[in-house]
């Protein structure tokens, strides 16, 4: 019981990290979303433009400091019961639990790729881009069944092949993940020598 509590909480570290990094990110945007924008935003609040982005950065520095103390209490928690079961232990009753949120994470980039795929969506993103998703996530996602059959079975060779496959599966969406990174800054140039036909 102990791994699942302690999967749960390292997930919701991430989850809470993943929050923190988009506002990280927007932050440095604001002012110019808010000038860009003011004629719309102007409309439903009392500030001026000055004091309304000032409120809206400190609302988001707010939020910042929440998920940094949710998170480091979350990992204290993790600290703490992770010193109460021995590491063996923990991979022992944490293996089943994290074979089944994997299956709940591939399973759910399946739905959305396969959504985004036969959508009419106003991204324009390559047909290429969601056929790979589908690909991978439907790949993922037995893999994500597969381990916890395993793990429930108890087939101590079948779960070194889980593992390897893994293994595999992180670098392959590491590969994927650089090339949707550099797909994305090239889209840049493309728009830009595209744009007058647009």
């Amino acid at each position: 019981m102990t791994g699942v509590v302690v999967n749960t909480k390292i997930i919701m570290m991430i989850l809470l990290a993943v929050f923190a990094v988009g506002l990280l990110s927007f932050l440095p945007d604001l002012d110019v979303y808010v000038y860009h924008n003011w004629a719309q935003l102007r409309h439903q609040s009392p500030f001026n433009q000055v004091q309304f982005s000032y409120m809206v950065r400190s609302q988001i520095v707010s939020l910042l400091m929440f998920s940094f103390t949710i998170c480091l209490c979350l990992g204290i928690q993790v600290a703490i019961l992770l010193k109460r079961v021995s590491l063996p232990q923990y991979y022992e009753q944490s293996a089943s639990s994290f074979s089944m949120y994997y299956f709940l994470y591939a399973s759910t980039s399946l739905g959305l790729s396969i959504t985004l795929l036969n959508g009419d969506s106003d991204l324009v993103i390559p047909k290429w881009c969601n056929q790979v998703s589908v690909c991978v996530s439907g790949v993922l996602t037995l893999q994500g069944l597969l381990g916890y059959w395993l793990v429930r079975r108890g087939h101590p060779s079948g779960m070194t092949c889980y593992y390897y496959s893994l293994l595999l599966s992180c670098l392959v969406l590491m590969v994927l993940a650089a090339n949707y990174i550099v797909f994305f800054f090239l889209s840049f140039d493309i728009i830009d020598q595209e744009w007058p036909n647009i």
